[in-house]
């Protein structure tokens, strides 16, 4: 667990961390190379939010820092 989310799970009520760390694992943040990690598994949290946003990151496959497309598991494309 990265500082962050360490921060969030002392301060929010548990049913809340659970709800935030499920819904930051629906959200996924694909690569170029087909690298396609949830934002929880990378370390932060995407909780509350909407849109499909393309942000610059580092891929922990390739290790370039790429724009990634970032898209909810489960969400039609309706934006």
């Amino acid at each position: 667990m990265t500082l962050v989310q360490s921060i969030f799970s002392r301060v929010m009520p548990r049913h809340v961390v659970d709800r935030m760390e499920a819904e930051s694992r629906a959200w996924k943040a694909k690569c170029p190379c087909g690298c396609n990690l949830s934002f929880w598994e990378r370390g932060g949290v995407r909780f509350g939010a909407s849109g499909k946003p393309q942000q610059l990151l580092k891929c922990p496959e390739c290790q370039q820092w790429t724009m990634h497309t970032v898209t909810r598991e489960g969400l039609s494309d309706e934006f």
